[in-house]
């Protein structure tokens, strides 16, 4: 939700959620707790976005997942490859040749 409402501050976004987590021990899987910390962190408009999801917020997760950590899968692994048999380090699967 916060490349849709602040792109530019990604990044301090995931320092404010994983010190939440990390330093201050909160459950940042709740939906209500993480909107609260958007809320501290002056991330209003994702934090209202969360608390009411569309389709539009559920189809941009579901497509940055879907990209993975680097746009390449789930497990960074390069999708057309798999579609192939083709496992993450050039392998096939499946017994292909």
């Amino acid at each position: 939700m916060i490349h849709l409402t602040a792109p530019d501050r990604e990044l301090e976004a995931l320092s404010a959620i994983q010190a939440a987590r990390y330093v201050g021990g909160r459950d940042i899987a709740d939906p209500a707790i993480l909107a609260v910390i958007l809320e501290e962190n002056d991330f209003a408009p994702a934090a209202a976005r969360l608390r009411a999801p569309d389709a539009a917020l559920h189809e941009a997760a579901t497509a940055r997942m879907a990209a993975g950590p680097h746009g390449r899968g789930a497990r960074g692994d390069d999708p057309a490859r798999l579609a192939r048999g083709a496992g993450p380090l050039g392998r096939r699967r499946w017994g292909r040749r």
